[in-house]
């Protein structure tokens, strides 16, 4: 049974380089890979009611792309098969219904890729992704992009649970420990019914933890996390 993977995409080339690297990872498996073109979602109400009626699933990708696709299969013909779709929006319940949907096993995310798409496109791709529910690499540079020679050297790699990353790089763990040590006076302070809004603060926790760890994930030492779930 092949391995799904989705690689949310610009619709340009260095989306290729990443399938690259996905199948010099995972060596030996059959690979799904679906290429999900992420767009902005419309500000006019007109666009909006006539999304459904957008039949395009290439039409944002350019030729360079096409190009690659074909290379990659010609290069893996019986471990790669290739899709590609289109998402409106950053909404992380649609993407999780959307993983769930595909019986995803892993998603890629290029920092490099979505490194300003919140102020370009007005869309939080790691806020997304990293809410996913499946085990989600983390490219924090280097590897993408790289000109594929078919041997990618190889990389750095450290598994980080999503919830409580124990294992980060060295470099990031203190600004970890830090935060959290003042989530749990913050969470024995609800206990102690010192604040009066449990929600609230459990709410402040988790989204805290999220913007820190895309913090830390942009000092880390190494140039691939695996997220765990």
């Amino acid at each position: 049974m092949a391995t799904t993977i989705i690689i949310p995409s610009k619709g340009t080339a260095a989306c290729i380089n990443q399938l690259a690297l996905a199948l010099d990872l995972f060596r030996d498996v059959s690979i799904h890979c679906i290429f999900l073109q992420i767009r902005p979602m419309p500000d006019n109400l007109n666009d909006m009611m006539t999304l459904g009626r957008d039949s395009s699933k290439f039409g944002f990708f350019d030729q360079a792309f096409y190009d690659g696709v074909e290379e990659m299969k010609a290069l893996y013909p019986k471990r790669l098969t290739v899709s590609a779709e289109y998402f409106y929006g950053d909404s992380s319940t649609v993407f999780r219904n959307y993983v769930d949907h595909k019986a995803a096993d892993l998603v890629l995310y290029d920092k490099q890729e979505w490194f300003d798409s919140k102020r370009s496109m007005g869309v939080n791709v790691f806020k997304m992704v990293s809410r996913c529910g499946c085990e989600l690499m983390y490219i924090s540079g280097g590897h993408a992009q790289l000109e594929r020679t078919g041997k990618t050297p190889e990389p750095a790699t450290a598994p980080v649970p999503a919830q409580a990353p124990a294992n980060a790089p060295a470099g990031v763990l203190y600004q970890y420990n830090a935060l959290d040590s003042k989530l749990n006076a913050l969470q024995n302070a609800i206990d102690s019914n010192r604040v009066v809004s449990r929600r609230v603060s459990n709410l402040s926790r988790y989204f805290l933890n999220e913007n820190v760890m895309e913090k830390m994930l942009l000092k880390a030492e190494c140039s691939l996390l695996l997220l765990k779930s």
